[in-house]
């Protein structure tokens, strides 16, 4: 189905005339300019040479190909953008306390454990609770004196008698946060 459009002689004459010569019509896009993001970038073929490529190999191919284009100049409903899913990548928690001497006494072990140079040996430093095995790593953090992590938490655990730091700092992670929901993800 086709419209049906009433041009003036001029507007015509415009038309053939820069069909007839296209050099007219890389000139009248070397001079455009668009926005983008509150910069004016040059239409294409704007006279610069990029990457080695001529004006006159930009004429025959059209712009060279490029993954750096800003996103922000793609604009409009020809672009629409779909989220396909939204959440929390990451929860993070400080809990007060301290720990206990036993407690401390067992993780130092399997600290050390975890330092050995028997991969046998550091595949045993896991501290075991309902649900989980935590890794327990070779060295502290900052802070922190152990880690203990596993597929779904990140425990930094601060040592016996400290008393600047939290007693745990405990990073939940996304997967965990979407296989079991925000609210289910939070041990009581």
């Amino acid at each position: 189905m086709s419209k049906k459009t009433d041009l003036t002689q001029q507007e015509v004459a415009n038309i053939v005339g820069v069909l007839s010569n296209p050099e007219s019509l890389i000139n009248v896009a070397a001079g455009e300019m668009r926005d983008c993001g509150g910069q004016p970038q040059t239409a294409l073929g704007g006279g610069n040479t990029e990457a080695g490529i001529t004006v006159e190999v930009a004429r025959g191919s059209g712009a060279p190909p490029s993954n750096t284009a800003p996103a922000n100049c793609i604009t409009g409903d020809d672009y629409p953008v779909l989220v396909l899913r939204s959440g929390i990548d990451s929860l993070y928690l400080s809990y007060p306390g301290e720990l206990s001497f036993s407690k401390s006494l067992e993780l130092n072990i399997l600290k050390e454990q975890a330092r050995s140079a028997i991969e046998l040996e550091q595949a045993e430093a896991v501290y075991k609770m309902p649900g989980h095995i935590f890794e327990v790593h070779s060295k502290g953090s900052g802070l922190f004196s152990y880690i203990l992590s596993d597929n779904a938490f990140r425990i930094s655990l601060s040592g016996m008698g400290a008393k600047q730091t939290p007693l745990a700092y405990v990073q939940i992670k996304s997967d965990w946060l979407v296989h079991r929901g925000v609210l289910d993800a939070v041990p009581s």
